[in-house]
């Protein structure tokens, strides 16, 4: 939790830079998704790529007062926060999206209460998309919801990331035995994709 803090005090920094080159400020929205480990991690990358790409090419706006020593302490600030995300991952349960009769793609993380979809998270439309967390291991092994699915929300958009909040009358606040998230549309009652969620190892 406390890198999570952390990870969300450097981006208001970073977004705070008025120097050209750094974040984009005053954006919400920005805010709230890189709150998300996994969306954080992804964004903090492209943006030290981004920076990167800049000196490679050579670019003429590095030749501009003070643009290239920008330029260096943003990326330096870019890839710590890209760090800080992966490291925030790490105390959490993590997996990837395997597609049933439909396809689902993306990685899911369970991280203090809360269940975040990464930005690579895709899957095809339905009516009723909801997202669950389950006990069971294999969704595909029984029926399903079972007695132990818990329903986290409608999904808003089949693309992007995500993040929901795990209710809090949920055991352990879903961090302990609940093992698999479940991308199930409720309408038709069929099995989308599901990730098996487990603790990175060293």
């Amino acid at each position: 939790m406390k890198r999570l803090i952390a990870l969300s005090t450097v981006a208001l920094a970073l977004s705070a830079c008025g120097n050209g080159v750094g974040l984009p400020s005053k954006d919400t929205s920005l805010k709230d998704q890189l709150r998300n480990p996994l969306y954080a991690e992804f964004y903090y990358q492209d943006f030290v790529e981004t920076l990167v790409s800049l000196s490679l090419q050579d670019d003429p706006i590095l030749e501009k007062p003070g643009v290239r020593a920008s330029v260096d302490r943003a990326r330096v600030r870019a890839l710590e926060h890209a760090n800080l995300a992966e490291e925030a991952q790490d105390e959490g349960r993590r997996g990837s999206f395997i597609s049933d009769r439909l396809w689902v793609e993306g990685e899911a993380l369970l991280l203090d209460g809360v269940l975040y979809l990464g930005p690579t998270f895709n899957s095809a439309p339905g009516p009723e998309l909801s997202m669950y967390l389950t006990t069971t291991i294999d969704p595909r092994d029984g029926d399903f919801p079972d007695e132990t699915a818990v329903k986290l929300g409608t999904v808003k958009n089949q693309y992007g990331a995500h993040a929901y909040v795990v209710p809090v009358d949920t055991p352990r606040s879903g961090t302990g035995a609940l093992r698999t998230a479940v991308l199930w549309d409720d309408e038709l009652g069929m099995l989308y994709g599901f990730a098996q969620l487990s603790l990175v190892t060293p």
